[in-house]
């Protein structure tokens, strides 16, 4: 191989390429990045064979590199395409159909290449050419190499058109991206063009080549200045017809002209019934808000509700004017979006804060929510507590100021025990008790405080008035202490009744034991009496008429010989 200057512009694309290449690699997540990278391998290979081919001497030599420059030389314009319609969002049209399709003529013609000695396609003759500078192969191209050229022209107008279209519905960004990669293919056209043509200023030299140094520069420049694979435009027709949002677009009568699959969905009308019928037969909720919107009464944003009873759904209702050229307004865009989920939860926390407030309200105690540091935050009133306090009467005050609100003889040092015990619930993270006595309207009141974490820095402290409680408490006991002391005065009376009656067995005396059975008589009516309190329920008073009845038989049963001789009959009422 010979080295000619003529191969430096080759050899410095092919360069340039792969470093594209390996870069474009590096953004393989990036949509289109990989098949980009293979545009620029392709590139590379076409210009490595170009640079090769003007190096050798002789024409099978030649002939050969300029058959391998077409495993470059088929791949780009395909790829170029294939990547124009994922760059520009049309992905959806690649299908498994498609991408046969467009691999026929390169796979048809990469066979005829390699096979041209057969039939002479591709190139009917082929020679060198020794009156220039250096020796060039020069041919006679066959009826296969037009339709292939034909085929290359027509798919890369295409994808230099499609990245057109981007360029004119794409912001400032993407039309740089879209620009550089239009120059990009046109280039390489317009060199291929004049070789073709046999214009060149140089005889039989392919001046496509030479442009992809120029292209390697362009699209390096893409790529560190306008970050051509670092951000990739997403079609905007992609995002409407995949949101959730109902997107519905009116001309100046109001009247539909497209709306987005989640607006079908909620008007229950397939898109090509939907358009061009007014938005009140579409959406009949729709027409009274846009006439007060038109009427200037209300902003361009607000809450509607679209259906009944059970499919009732609330929506968010954006409306904004649709620009067009000299800033005349053609229509409206409206976007609802969904809030029906949010309006329930607000309904539902509504309705449980109204509860739990009820509740709270209801309940006998004094609740106090209050900081760390000792700050009211909330403050609910005992049921029964006549006094009212307002959430601006305790704003901003501490633990300190309950007295004025609340207790107005409360003590200091009930307050530093509440301090105290605050500051050790949260330190130990368990609820906390104490109790204190206040004298309320000259009579004394005896309240419990129980204090239980509500969050990291806050307690709920519970007052409850604990003095009927207490004062039945009391009352229990001084009850069981008076029938204990019935009791034990019965026991005491009977164990002397007892001693009387054992006392008398000894006694012949008839006078002296009638004493005894008088005496013993007395005491039995006196344990019969604590007898009768300490089983009566208010242990004050005794059952008139039970109490004779049984005195009534310990008299007959101490006078009688247990003969049954006597009747007693007894009527207290």
């Amino acid at each position: 191989m010979v080295f000619h200057y003529i191969m430096l512009p080759a050899i410095f694309g092919t360069i340039v390429s792969l470093f594209i290449a390996v870069y474009a690699l590096r953004r393989r997540p990036t949509e289109g990045a990989g098949l980009f990278a293979v545009i620029m391998f392709g590139v590379a290979i076409w210009s490595f064979g170009s640079a090769i081919e003007a190096g050798m001497p002789d024409l099978m030599s030649m002939y050969f590199w300029a058959k391998f420059q077409y495993f470059g030389i088929l791949v780009v314009p395909t790829s170029c395409l294939v990547f124009s319609l994922k760059y520009t969002g049309r992905s959806r049209q690649l299908t498994p159909r498609n991408h046969v399709l467009l691999s026929i003529v390169p796979t048809v013609t990469s066979a005829l290449v390699w096979t041209n000695e057969y039939h002479g396609l591709i190139w009917r003759d082929v020679w060198v050419v020794t009156s220039g500078p250096v020796p060039l192969l020069d041919t006679i191209h066959g009826p296969a190499f037009w339709f292939h050229t034909a085929y290359s022209y027509l798919v890369l107008i295409a994808a230099a058109a499609l990245l057109l279209l981007r360029f004119f519905a794409s912001l400032k960004m993407y039309r740089k991206q879209a620009i550089t990669m239009v120059l990009a293919i046109a280039l390489p056209m317009i060199g291929n063009a004049l070789y073709i043509a046999g214009v060149a200023s140089l005889p039989r030299i392919d001046l496509t080549p030479f442009t992809f140094t120029l292209v390697g520069l362009i699209m390096a420049f893409g790529l560190f200045r306008f970050r051509l694979l670092d951000i990739v435009p997403i079609a905007r027709n992609v995002v409407i017809e995949t949101m959730n949002d109902v997107v519905v677009i009116l001309d100046a009568q109001n009247r539909v002209v497209d709306l987005n699959p989640s607006a079908a969905r909620l008007c229950a009308l397939k898109p090509s019934d939907a358009i061009g019928k007014p938005v009140e037969v579409v959406i009949p909720e729709l027409g009274p808000s846009l006439e007060t919107i038109a009427a200037g009464d209300t902003p361009t944003e607000g809450e509607i509700a679209i259906g009944e009873n059970h499919s009732r759904r609330h929506f968010n209702l954006h409306v904004s004017p649709l620009i067009g050229s000299g800033n005349r307004t053609m229509g409206q865009v409206l976007n609802l979006y969904d809030v029906t989920e949010k309006r329930e939860a607000e309904e539902a926390l509504q309705r449980s804060e109204f509860a739990n407030r009820a509740l709270l309200e209801a309940i006998p105690d004094l609740i106090v929510r209050v900081h760390r540091d000792g700050r009211i935050l909330d403050l609910v009133l005992p049921a029964a507590s006549v006094r009212t306090v307002t959430a601006d009467q305790y704003q901003d005050m501490t633990l300190d100021d309950l007295p004025r609100l609340l207790f107005e003889n409360l003590p200091v040092a009930v307050i530093d025990v509440g301090r105290q015990k605050l500051e050790q619930a949260m330190r130990d993270r368990k609820p906390s008790m104490f109790d204190f006595d206040l004298e309320v309207e000259g009579k004394q009141r005896y309240y419990e405080t129980r204090i239980v974490l509500s969050a990291q820095d806050e307690a709920i402290v519970i007052v409850r008035d604990t003095t009927d409680r207490q004062q039945a408490e009391e009352a229990r006991e001084k009850e069981m202490l008076l029938m204990e002391t019935h009791h034990r005065g019965k026991n005491n009376l009977q164990v002397v009744s007892s001693l009387l009656y054992l006392q008398s067995r000894d006694i012949k005396d008839e006078r002296i034991l009638q004493m005894f059975k008088d005496s013993q008589n007395r005491v039995r009516t006196m344990a019969l009496i604590h007898e009768q309190l300490y089983q009566s329920d208010e242990h004050k008073g005794v059952d008139f008429g039970g109490y004779v009845g049984s005195l009534s038989k310990s008299l007959v049963a101490s006078y009688t010989d247990g003969s049954g001789n006597v009747e007693l009959v007894v009527d207290t009422q």
